[in-house]
């Protein structure tokens, strides 16, 4: 994860206690950035430094999601997207599972 000074443009790579990946969906709520990780099918809270180049990632957190991409906050609650972008054809999965429609978004309480 990256932070992005949006008046020099520079950028400059956020040290983080364990890597972030498969992040899709950010929501920056204060100094907590959340991180919609679609592969892991979890949302991580990462709590950041007062100059936002550190950051602790806490436990992952919602029960259902699939291949979760953006999310919103609303009120004490996060809404994801239920994308299942993992079900569309690839070069590993050329003819994968149809996706269980209709597509959904996921009410989460925020722990």
């Amino acid at each position: 994860m990256f932070r992005i000074n949006r008046d020099t443009k520079e950028t400059a790579e956020i040290q983080l206690n364990t890597p972030v990946t498969s992040g899709d969906g950010l929501w920056l709520d204060g100094k907590t950035l959340y991180v919609s990780r679609n592969a892991t099918g979890k949302i991580f809270p990462v709590v950041l430094n007062a100059s936002y180049t550190q950051g602790t990632v806490g436990e992952g957190f919602g029960e259902g999601l699939k291949f979760n991409t953006t999310i919103a906050k609303a009120g004490q609650y996060l809404l994801a997207l239920n994308s299942q972008l993992n079900l569309r054809p690839s070069a590993t999965n050329p003819t994968p599972a149809p996706p269980s429609l209709p597509f959904t978004v996921s009410r989460i309480s925020i722990p």
